[in-house]
């Protein structure tokens, strides 16, 4: 029988063909344990987990797929961030080793993530209450995908004014029964381990009281502003007229409360102003608007008075608003004979005959103003 020969070199180059292969391992990354549920603005981590091969070397990379938006996969085995979208994700990610005797094979593992909605208090804000006033508001969440039972709310920090409960379902009730301000952490809670809270400040005001204005004169013709006002309530307050109408020619804002316009007629009006607050609450007031007359002066023409004798001669007017100033504005006065500007009289003693033509204006408190020409003969 003959035997091939083979050279020792020809040995060892097989010998270490076999060595090498039979050094060269496939790392396994561990796919039965896949990424928890995660939360839409909520600090995330998970770490994977790899066998084989040189373990303190491991590290990780994404290859493929979609990872959470906020995620990432880091070298270091980890996937961390804070999820953004809400979704069902599935992804790819290597995990290898480097700076290990040997050859090891790269892993690749699916792995599939849920992103669950940020469950969170939606309400903005608690509307304010008032002493003695029944309350009532509903909270409200978001995020919430149902499926089992509802979330339920609770006080966290803080407590409610007194007089107010929340039940399990987030409804704020009672009656208020002082005023002040309240901070409060309220929390909605799902089941299993989802939750939000927030803080609110309830405040509780003053109750609503009107102060009834300084009765203000009108005039027919002048701009008018009357200001109403009030004291507590919850905001916003809103203003009305009750039966009995404001004069002509003014109006009310009911937001503000002030009564402005311009008075076409005169007369005597007596209203009833209510102001109502957010929580139905109703206060009213009565006001009596005297409108007067449009000023006029009703003494004109021509005054007859003899020379040397004493005057005393008074203007005499209608409507306005006293008092007066009067004024000569136009032409000249006899020696002699000046104009009260209190009283609108014309007080002296002729010195001179002659006729004197001469304008006088009234003006009144409201800025209203009559003109009449008057001719003083003396003779």
């Amino acid at each position: 029988m003959r035997f091939a020969r083979i050279s020792f070199a020809a040995l060892l180059t097989v010998a270490l063909a076999a060595l090498v292969v039979s050094s060269a391992l496939a790392l396994d990354i561990n796919q039965d344990k896949q990424p928890p549920a995660g939360e839409v603005n909520t600090p995330y981590e998970y770490e994977f987990e790899g066998e084989e091969g040189c373990i303190q070397s491991y590290y990780t990379r994404h290859i493929a797929g979609t990872v959470p938006p906020g995620l990432e996969v880091t070298r270091d085995l980890k996937l961390v961030g804070t999820p953004t979208a809400a979704g069902d994700y599935v992804f790819w990610v290597e995990l290898a080793d480097e700076g290990c005797p040997g050859v090891s094979v790269p892993s690749q593992g699916r792995f599939a993530m849920t992103v669950l909605p940020d469950l969170y208090v939606a309400t903005e804000s608690v509307p304010a209450g008032a002493p003695g006033v029944p309350y009532a508001f509903q909270l409200e969440y978001a995020g919430f995908e149902g499926g089992y039972d509802e979330p339920r709310w609770l006080v966290k920090e803080g407590a409610l004014p007194p007089g107010l409960t929340m039940d399990v379902k987030g409804l704020i009730s009672g009656t208020p029964e002082v005023a002040g301000a309240w901070q409060v952490v309220i929390r909605v809670e799902e089941p299993f381990r989802r939750s939000g809270e927030k803080s609110f400040a309830f405040i509780v005001v003053q109750a609503l009281t009107v102060v009834a204005p300084e009765p203000r004169p009108a005039e027919v013709g002048r701009p008018y502003v009357l200001r109403l006002a009030h004291t507590g309530g919850v905001a916003p307050v809103t203003w009305s007229v009750g039966e009995a109408p404001l004069p002509p020619g003014l109006t009310l804002d009911p937001a503000t409360g002030a009564v402005s316009g311009t008075p076409t007629r005169a007369g005597t009006f007596p209203v009833t102003f209510s102001a109502t607050d957010a929580a139905g609450t109703s206060v009213a007031a009565s006001v009596e608007i005297e409108v007067a007359r449009k000023l006029r002066i009703v003494t004109r023409g021509g005054v007859s008075v003899p020379r040397g004798e004493r005057v005393e001669i008074e203007l005499r007017t209608i409507g306005g608003v006293a008092p007066l100033k009067w004024k000569a504005i136009a032409g000249r006065l006899p020696v002699g004979i000046r104009l009260n500007r209190r009283t609108g009289t014309l007080v002296g003693r002729t010195l001179k005959r002659g006729a004197y033509p001469v304008t006088v204006r009234a003006r009144d408190r409201l800025r209203g103003e009559a003109t009449t020409r008057i001719v003083l003969r003396l003779r």
